[in-house]
């Protein structure tokens, strides 16, 4: 029996050896309420259906914290030499951690990832190439396994613009020693939750191999209606509450209606939660059309089954947003395509992460 492989990425922020324990468990907890997989243990679903591959990328960044934050002049010397943008992080950490309580360990176990992700090339490229080489050795691991493409990849948070930048430079990749080609590679799958891969854009070159136009996120060969195209669905999910998609929102207008879903949801129980993975999928908006995707079962779910599931999820998820956090769009000048440079983005940040935390 050929096992789909399930390609996940985990958002910002630390993510020691098992994080994604909750991602699988989300994933396998979601698809057993619907037939035929119901009465199926999520032991015998791995074995016989899924196969998941965790992606990290959280190692790149645990190497800047450990360097920066002994807090000696020639290390932070050095970083500030790495890029401009680098020292107004730095700065921005010295202000704020007098000014705000909290603000220091947030900074070293969530911020830092994204501003750097954001701000410095070389940790970019960094990040790109650890993630090309777990790919490139889960799609080795696949073809020697099923010995046919059946690959998904289901990201979330900042893990959206880090695997959008590596899918791209796997597109335009020489193919290390001719060990994978991906010019005769496309994904059945690629599922965004919570996408902030045009928020988190590159702002710089990446690639030799590529034009900088190539990362865009509106016009890079993600997109399913290009000729030229590397995903065959691509889904895109979004909570209407969810402070950090506010600016900069991942929202195409010339994507086609075939291949590309946008997903948006609006229920919550706990406001503070909106932001997490497991509760995006636990909606059936989210995890139906995804799964059906993944296992290439577009008939699953009967009438019957959507009605008792959503009135399950209605039932733990009473509230509908409205206006929540709302006041958090003044600090980019309520204009959701706005350009953030590091510093706002910062300042964006942490302002949401301080009402997510209240």
């Amino acid at each position: 029996m050929v096992r789909q492989t399930v390609f996940l990425v985990h958002g910002m922020g630390s993510h020691p050896s098992g994080w994604d324990k909750s991602f699988r468990k989300s994933f396998l907890g979601a698809l057993r309420q619907w037939a035929p997989f119901d009465g199926v243990s999520a032991r015998e679903i791995e074995r016989d259906h899924v196969h998941f591959v965790p992606i990290e990328y959280d190692s790149v960044f645990e190497g800047y914290r450990e360097r920066w934050r002994d807090g000696s002049r020639s290390v932070l010397n050095r970083a500030r030499s790495e890029s401009s943008e680098v020292g107004v992080v730095l700065d921005f950490l010295a202000q704020n951690a007098e000014e705000d309580a909290g603000f220091e360990d947030f900074f070293w176990s969530h911020l830092l990832d994204p501003l750097l992700w954001f701000s410095s090339k070389q940790a970019r490229q960094a990040c790109v190439a650890h993630v090309l080489a777990q790919v490139g050795a889960g799609l080795r691991d696949m073809y020697a396994r099923e010995r046919t493409n059946t690959a998904h990849v289901v990201a979330h948070s900042q893990g959206t613009s880090v695997i959008h930048d590596a899918l791209i430079a796997l597109r335009h990749w020489d193919g290390h020693e001719g060990l994978f080609d991906p010019a005769g590679h496309r994904w059945k799958t690629v599922a965004m939750v919570a996408n902030v891969s045009r928020l988190l854009e590159a702002r710089f070159k990446l690639d030799h191999n590529a034009p900088r136009e190539a990362y865009k996120a509106y016009r890079s060969v993600l997109d399913p209606g290009r000729a030229d195209t590397i995903v065959e669905n691509f889904f895109n999910a979004r909570h209407a509450a969810d402070p950090f998609l506010m600016p900069r929102r991942f929202r195409p207008g010339n994507w086609p209606s075939f291949g590309y879903t946008d997903i948006e949801i609006v229920r919550f129980k706990d406001v503070k939660k909106v932001h997490d993975f497991e509760h995006y999928f636990e909606h059936p908006s989210v995890h139906l059309p995804i799964l059906r995707s993944i296992l290439g079962r577009q008939g699953m779910g009967t009438q019957a089954e959507i009605s008792r599931v959503w009135n399950e999820y209605i039932q733990r998820h009473p509230t509908a947003a409205s206006i929540e956090f709302d006041h958090l769009r003044d600090l980019f000048g309520r204009d959701p395509d706005a350009k953030l440079k590091v510093q706002k983005l910062a300042t964006y940040l942490w302002a949401a992460w301080k009402e997510l935390s209240a």
